[in-house]
């Protein structure tokens, strides 16, 4: 009876009682941006502020003067750590409830507890997942969905007047993973390593500096109201350790916006037999993952590759196993971290192969990493998966004349057969395809879902169709950024949001055209506009033309094209006439 019982617990369950407790020291991290539970506040505020904090298992996440780093250090258990204490006062309105992934405070009287949130009864308290206006002394600038582990109040009475409750591991993995899946709301995929981003900042005569990366990606992430078509954004090690021009974490920002924060854990491909890759980067995995969520990450990303070559028989049965059970320990890993993983099983675009080809590729790779998931025994309603759209080769003869709505119809079908409903949502891949290409092949395939669940009466798609764009989300915005690379809130964070937006209509089956990136003059000339009127209050009426260059024409009447300025301009506050 005993061994039955333990049986139908589940996985996440079954860890022993040290890792249990190894996890919630790493978790504890105290430093110039992090706060504890109340029950440690005292303790730890002795320690002062910005005093370092060593991960119990594999790593260190050090958090000196404000900074982390992800070490990789010999797997001590560390019994005692020190680290920066930081008070804080938080205001609710008369015990309003607030809610993040990971944590339920309650906050005492004086404050509003939320931004957007319903009437919490006679008390007045608001309940939201907006912006709180409690303030956080010690660095850590929480805010709406902070989504720190903990909250230190200022005072021993604000102390007894609060209630910290950590959510069990498997309702806050859900709760992030669906929160990352909300409906209509994507991924900005600005993981890019120096290589990768030194190309294309070289492209448009850039140089590839510690300062010119750590500007462009603050223009990204200053773009206006990304908030409501972006759920996350994927960072690259580098950038977690950056902040805005006047000091501010890239990490705090996003949260404080309401944006939860990922990052790249694997350690990129290496070759595996005969043109085929397998992902590394399990050594030392546990301790990057217990670091990055100290540092207030909320989701990783583990990426394999899968080339098709009907000459070299691949994939072959070898490299897909592998890669997915490499994937499956890494998404057990960051579970056990309090990570959602977002694994990401891409089918090569390049070959000669048909979009019959790739779709049986597809279904068969993504049986295999479901198998291997099920058997590494993780929860999958707390994860998410990335993959490419069914398309054919990129050298096929069909690359170029298959229309989105075959597409999409290959893509749904590939899914439904071998994607469990449990899954909370399924991004995509942009790779091999045109910022506009990307944007017509999600609408269509969310319009195909639809018009399917119409017709069967039951929903075609069980999970959130939507995106994990990088290069065709930055593309655009990055030609108009290196006209002026100190312009953090200029056009081309205007074109981020408008790209975005563009994209989050798409995951909606709403998106009406053309591209923002076919208007990118309006854009300049809607924000030269905007500029005129914040400055002298008021705007002399003039012609906006779209350019007619090739790469960025446009079709739109004067009057369609002025009103795309405005809908692009309207977030910053601006007025165009």
């Amino acid at each position: 009876m005993t061994r039955g019982r333990e049986r139908s617990r589940s996985p996440l369950r079954r860890k022993s009682s040290r890792i249990l407790e190894l996890q919630e020291q790493t978790s504890d991290l105290v430093g110039a941006r992090f706060v504890v539970p109340p029950a440690r506040a005292a303790e730890t505020a002795a320690a002062g502020v910005g005093g370092d904090a060593t991960p119990s298992v594999g790593g260190s996440c050090r958090a000196t003067g404000g900074s982390i780093s992800f070490e990789e250090q010999p797997r001590v258990a560390a019994d005692d750590g020190s680290g920066g204490g930081g008070g804080g006062d938080g205001g609710g309105g008369g015990g309003g409830r607030v809610r993040f992934p990971g944590v339920s405070f309650v906050e005492p009287s004086g404050g509003d507890a939320g931004r957007g949130g319903d009437d919490d009864g006679a008390d007045g308290g608001r309940r939201g997942r907006g912006r709180g206006r409690g303030h956080v002394r010690g660095g850590a600038a929480l805010r709406g969905k902070s989504l720190a582990r903990g909250f230190s109040p200022a005072s021993e009475a604000a102390t007894e007047a609060s209630e910290y409750e950590e959510l069990p591991l498997e309702e806050e993995l859900m709760r992030t993973a669906e929160e990352l899946a909300r409906p209509g709301a994507g991924i900005l995929a600005a993981d890019e390593t120096v290589a990768v981003l030194g190309k294309r900042l070289a492209a448009v005569g850039l140089d590839n500096t510690v300062e010119m990366r750590r500007a462009y990606r603050e223009m990204l992430y200053s773009a206006p109201d990304i908030e409501r078509y972006a759920s996350g954004v994927i960072m690259y090690a580098e950038t977690v350790h950056q902040a805005t021009a006047s000091g501010v974490n890239f990490v705090e920002m996003l949260a404080a916006r309401g944006i939860l924060v990922g990052v790249k854990l694997d350690r990129g491909l290496h070759p595996f037999g005969d043109g085929e890759m397998i992902t590394e980067g399990m050594d030392g995995l546990d301790g990057r993952a217990a670091a990055a969520h100290a540092a207030g990450i909320r989701f990783a990303k583990w990426r394999a590759l899968f080339v098709i070559s009907f000459a070299k028989g691949t994939p072959s049965t070898l490299a897909v196993e592998e890669n997915a059970n490499a994937m499956a320990r890494f998404a057990a890993c960051c579970q056990q971290r309090r990570l959602v993983p977002l694994i990401e099983p891409e089918i090569y675009i390049a070959g000669t192969h048909g979009l019959g080809d790739a779709a049986a590729v597809a279904e068969e790779v993504l049986s295999v990493v479901f198998r291997a998931l099920a058997r590494h025994g993780v929860l999958l309603e707390g994860l998410l998966l990335k993959v490419q759209m069914v398309l054919p080769g990129m050298d096929s003869p069909d690359f170029r004349t298959t229309t989105s709505e075959q597409i999409a119809r290959a893509t749904l079908r590939t899914l439904r057969r071998v994607v469990p409903p449990a899954v909370p949502g399924i991004v995509f891949l942009s790779g091999g395809q045109s910022e506009v290409e990307a944007t017509a092949n999600l609408h269509a395939i969310n319009v195909a879902a639809e018009a399917a669940s119409h017709e069967a009466g039951t929903p075609a798609a069980p999970w959130p169709l939507s995106f994990a764009f990088g290069r065709v989300l930055q593309a655009s915005a990055l030609a108009l950024w290196a006209d002026d690379p100190t312009d953090a809130g200029g056009a081309a964070a205007a074109m981020v949001a408008a790209l975005l937006r563009a994209n989050s209509d798409a995951a909606r089956g709403r998106y009406a055209g053309p591209h923002p990136s076919k208007c990118a003059r309006a854009i300049v000339e809607a924000h030269a506009e905007s500029r005129a009127v914040a400055v002298d209050h008021e705007l002399t009426p003039r012609s906006t033309s779209c350019s007619r260059t090739p790469s960025r024409s446009c079709s739109r009447p004067q009057s369609q094209t002025r009103a795309l300025a405005r809908q692009l301009l309207h977030s910053t506050g601006a007025h165009v006439a």
